[in-house]
């Protein structure tokens, strides 16, 4: 796993790959990757176009469950994503979870 800062979302994004375009849940987001739930099936090492966030990725980790495709994704570099430039719904950051008071 990866050692920088990990957002937790719930977004649906737009992908592409070879002319055709679906529809995935963004659910978890760093500065240079994101994982996504997709209906369809992408293999690792799958180049896909993500134009919500203005940049393409590769599947470097894919696995199914009940609930559909699970995607880890590494952006192409240089891009590196920030929530400036594309902030997704219910953007969590999950230290701030573990850092609120019981109740």
């Amino acid at each position: 796993m990866n050692a920088e800062p990990q957002f937790l979302c719930s977004h649906l994004i737009a992908i592409e790959q070879n002319g055709h375009a679906t529809v995935a849940n963004l659910e978890r987001i760093w500065a240079e990757g994101a994982t996504i739930n997709s209906e369809d099936p992408y293999p690792q090492g799958t180049q896909l176009l993500l134009p919500d966030l203005g940049t393409t990725a590769l599947v470097t980790f894919a696995e199914e469950d009940a609930s559909g495709h699970y995607l880890d994704l590494e952006f192409t570099p240089p891009y590196r994503w920030t929530p400036e430039q594309f902030r997704p719904q219910h953007l969590t950051d999950p230290n701030r979870i573990a850092a609120l008071p019981e109740v």
